[in-house]
């Protein structure tokens, strides 16, 4: 199935970017207003976290459970239960840094589909996936610059 891979670059420090991915607080639905009140926090440990967030896929919303796990350069949400995804599905962000103070963020999106909008998906997906992401991951670059 498919895997949608992404990059933006920006002179946003790593660890900036880390602290964004990773913050569980109320300005998680400020920073993410796809989520629309679809977030929970579930538990929250030292650099892992077990989370529901939700989203509007093709007018339909969905949700996913699943687990954050990061470290100062890698954040990866690994899916347990989804509406349009099995298990093990996941987002995957590396951040590498660019020796300049700023950073390279490489994004992939393992996407195993579950239901009719999940195949949907995973057709459109690799159309315009790439182009997509990578818009997504300019503007949280220019946000936090």
């Amino acid at each position: 199935m498919p895997t949608i891979r992404a990059q933006a670059a920006g002179p946003v420090p790593p660890e900036k970017v880390v602290a964004v991915l990773t913050d569980f607080s109320a300005a998680r639905l400020e920073r993410w207003p796809n989520l629309r009140g679809r977030f929970e926090l579930h538990e929250l440990g030292e650099g892992w976290a077990d989370v529901t967030e939700g989203s509007t896929v093709l007018g339909r919303a969905v949700r996913e459970r699943g687990r954050y796990a990061w470290d100062d350069t890698h954040v990866r949400l690994t899916i347990d239960t989804s509406d349009i995804r099995t298990p093990g599905s996941a987002w995957d962000y590396r951040i590498v840094p660019d020796g300049h103070g700023g950073c390279r963020i490489d994004f992939a999106l393992e996407h195993h589909p579950k239901g009719p909008l999940g195949w949907a998906l995973a057709g459109i997906l690799p159309l315009g996936g790439r182009r997509f992401f990578g818009k997504s991951l300019d503007g949280l670059l220019r946000s936090l610059s």
